[in-house]
């Protein structure tokens, strides 16, 4: 039986990058001898479709549509939020001030005055956040990162990386809630814009 700390994580936004992070952990046990279990305990989405891909992951026993009561959940200790860029500022500061670490999605703050209220928030809080989708604090990354500065590799003479995000490939895909103009908020969904054929660049 593991006697390592469980840390429960939360996730806020079931969508394609929420579904991400529950696969990511439901991989956990290959990680030889990991600090701590991670365990992902609720989701919230307003999305009833959304929601429902979540209940075949045994560990979760929070699904809800509201991002107030996953925060308000005791049992959570870290939140995931995937939630459009105009609510990163409203749902941050929640978790923050809620006293949850947080796994932030870019952009940190949906303009600078939004990203200085959240810095301020964290230094206050000595909340641990991370805010990163280019993956260099991940195991696997931290290690080549070690790797090349041990220089096991002698001196490399050119490193090509990428990261192919297979709906960004696909210019015939209807544009979603990102470049929607109307104001969004967790509690009041909206329609997305109609298709265009092509998104805009």
């Amino acid at each position: 039986m593991s006697t390592k700390k469980n840390v429960n994580i939360g996730i806020i936004g079931g969508g394609l990058m929420g579904r991400e992070l529950a696969s990511a952990l439901a991989r956990w046990f290959v990680f030889v001898d990991p600090p701590v279990e991670a365990r992902l305990v609720a989701v919230a989405d307003l999305s009833e479709q959304a929601r429902e891909w979540f209940r075949r992951v045994p560990t979760v026993t929070q699904i809800t549509a509201s991002a107030g009561e996953l925060i308000a959940n005791p049992e959570v200790d870290v939140v995931y939020a995937a939630v459009p860029h105009q609510l990163h500022q409203q749902i941050y500061l929640q978790v923050i001030e809620a006293g949850k670490d947080l796994l932030a999605e870019k952009p940190f703050g949906i303009d600078l005055s939004a990203a200085e209220q959240i810095n301020a928030a964290i230094s206050h809080t000595k909340r641990f956040v991370r805010c990163s989708s280019e993956f260099p604090f991940m195991p696997g990354a931290q290690k080549v990162i070690q790797f090349i500065q041990e220089k096991r590799y002698g001196k490399p003479l050119e490193i090509r990386v990428g990261f192919h995000h297979s709906s960004d490939l696909d210019p015939t895909k209807p544009i979603n809630w990102k470049p929607r103009r109307r104001s969004w908020s967790w509690s009041t969904p909206t329609t997305p814009m109609a298709a265009t054929g092509r998104r805009p660049h």
